[in-house]
């Protein structure tokens, strides 16, 4: 029987926590724990200790993933770690050793504790509470916010020490928000090797990114945030868009005093714009560069700005800006996110949110704000002191991936035993048959084909790499001649594109079954700008939204009565090969 179990944090800035036997407790971001990263829910994860065999039952519970020996952790998902394992609150961080000792060793325990300068806090104890009641949200939501801190070592709510983040002088950077990790995201940032100890305009050509920092700016952990069309300036001629450089004005009154009053108690003040237009050509970068310099000198204020020209990373509602300006561009001061704070007008407001108002034109600025981690406001609500409005978030909700299994079966010829395929192994057949893989550009079919179906030895027909239907049925025919299966992965939305592979099946008198990729538009909108961010820089066929809606509007449900033996449904279960694809896949990156 173990006496004590310390939940032992690996940043001497956060306490240790120390678990009751049998006693369940929900840890997240609060003032007890020192967890101010926003992607960190308040309910992250739930925690089990049980003295008699030394384990801790960890259930997730936020949106955002845990990461446990390894692996990925998802809301309602549970395992069992003991002493020595390790986990981590973030795929990419707030990381614990789960810690226990037998009573002779208590001593030793706290000394070493000690030692190390860790803090613990500690769940009081509850009269009455049984070891298998479990406790309803309302208390859940409440446990962090009554750890107790231990007497000799209380959290007293100081800050944390301040860690670097990465030097102005550093020429790369290793990760997006992680440390001594690879990847693709990864190189999105490391390409962005600018630092912002240069006065002036800088530049980020690969990412058209332009940077501009003036003369006595000082950092801060305290950042004040903000868009800059709709949100501190308005064009003066009332037009959506401004007829020239000079076509502008301030939003409020209100503007100016607010801002200087924010620069006088202590915030740095940052800009982060989306500037497509000048890519576009309605306006120069030298022009852009004169009127943003004008709006500085009627504000009277010193900031820091981030305009994005392009399509990339650095584009909100997409986090790069707000990474380079934590790891590049604040002079190793960590930002304090519990303070910091985001306000923009695109936040998704719907007609009439206010009585005559026009719909938000996105919802990039309040996206840009949750993949951050930031409070957000609208210039109505910050400048003006308005209640909040309602808004609407995008249908497709990265943050929350449904755990389905990998395939159901909607219809078949013959009777199914079960219509739920988990396994890999039970999509597959061992006689030769085609199979038809159905969906969006977008949607995933050619990971599936080549990593379920091309290792046990499907053919792969593509149309984008033979260039023609013609060419396809062709190398369908040569694979079923040989006595091989063939996986046709093209879009084939309607039942005239299908028509030709069943009829090349029932030529070689074997089975032609379809997969439909459960795939919404909203959903391959995400997958296909999350490709692009990946393949940034290098030669690929672009999606566009013009090719994404034909298809949709061209599509036909597919039906056994087209020559198919069976048709299944393969629901969407993305993989990533690291860490920060994932974190990035899990942002909003499509700004409505």
């Amino acid at each position: 029987m173990f006496a004590t179990c310390v939940l032992v944090s690996d940043d001497a800035s956060r306490p240790n926590i120390k678990l009751n036997q049998g006693e369940e407790l929900v840890i997240g971001r609060c003032r007890e724990t020192r967890i101010r990263d926003r992607r960190c829910s308040k309910q992250q994860v739930k925690v089990l200790a049980d003295f008699s065999n030394g384990t801790v039952t960890l259930t997730h519970l936020g949106p955002n993933p845990s990461k446990v020996l390894s692996k990925f952790l998802h809301s309602g998902q549970s395992i069992v770690v003991k002493d020595g394992d390790t986990f981590s609150l973030l795929p990419d961080g707030l990381s614990y050793i789960v810690r226990y000792e037998r009573a002779e060793h208590d001593k030793s325990v706290s000394e070493s504790l000690s030692s190390a300068a860790y803090k613990v806090v500690q769940l009081p104890e509850r009269d009455g509470l049984s070891t298998k009641r479990k406790r309803n949200s309302s208390e859940q939501e409440s446990s962090c916010k009554k750890l107790a801190t231990d007497a000799s070592n209380g959290c007293g709510g100081t800050e944390p020490s301040k860690t670097e983040l990465g030097g102005e002088k550093s020429d790369e950077l290793s990760c997006v928000r992680a440390d001594n990790s690879s990847g693709s995201t990864a190189k999105l940032l490391s390409k962005a090797s600018v630092s912002m100890s240069e006065i002036g305009w800088t530049s980020i050509r690969e990412q058209s990114v332009l940077l501009f920092r003036p003369d006595g700016l000082q950092h801060s952990s305290k950042i004040a945030a903000f868009d800059l069309d709709g949100t501190i300036i308005t064009t003066k001629s009332g037009k959506v868009f401004p007829t020239d450089a000079n076509d502008w004005k301030l939003l409020y009154p209100q503007v100016q005093t607010k801002l200087k009053g924010l620069a006088k108690d202590g915030y740095k003040i940052v800009v982060f714009t989306n500037q497509r237009g000048v890519s576009k050509g309605y306006s120069s970068e030298d022009a852009f560069k004169r009127k943003l310099q004008k709006i500085l000198e009627q504000l009277g204020i010193k900031a820091q700005v981030y305009i994005c020209f392009g399509v990339g990373f650095f584009r909100k509602p997409a986090p790069g800006a707000w990474r380079h300006l934590e790891a590049k561009g604040n002079g190793s001061v960590q930002i304090n996110m519990q303070e910091s704070f985001y306000v923009g007008d695109a936040a998704g407001r719907p007609a009439n949110w206010e009585p005559g108002r026009k719909k938000d034109f996105s919802s990039s600025d309040r996206l840009f704000a949750l993949n951050v981690g930031l409070r957000f406001y609208t210039p109505e609500e910050f400048f003006m002191k308005k209640p909040a409005a309602k808004f609407e978030l995008p249908t497709f909700d990265p943050r929350n991936l449904p755990n389905l299994p990998l395939a159901e079966v909607l219809s078949s010829q013959r009777t199914v035993e079960t219509k739920m395929l988990i396994e890999p192994s039970d999509l597959l057949k061992d006689e030769k048959e085609v199979v038809m893989l159905v969906g969006f550009p977008a949607s995933g079919k050619t990971h599936f084909a080549k990593h379920y179906m091309v290792p046990k030895k499907y053919v792969h027909v593509n149309r984008d790499l033979l260039g023609s239907w013609q060419k396809c049925v062709s190398e369908c025919e040569k694979a079923l001649t040989s006595g091989q299966s063939v996986v046709v992965d093209n879009t084939s939305p309607d039942a005239e594109s299908r028509k030709r592979f069943t009829a090349v099946a029932k030529k070689f008198k074997c089975d032609c079954r379809c997969f439909v990729l459960s795939c919404t538009l909203e959903q391959a909108k995400h997958n296909n700008k999350f490709r692009e961010l990946l393949l940034q820089g290098q030669k690929h066929v672009p999606v566009t939204d013009m090719v994404l809606y034909s298809y949709r509007k061209k599509y036909q449900e597919p039906q056994l009565s087209e020559g198919f033996s069976e048709i299944l449904k393969v629901n969407f279960i993305p993989q990533f090969d690291n860490p920060n694809d994932e974190m990035l896949y899990r942002q909003f990156l499509i700004d409505k």
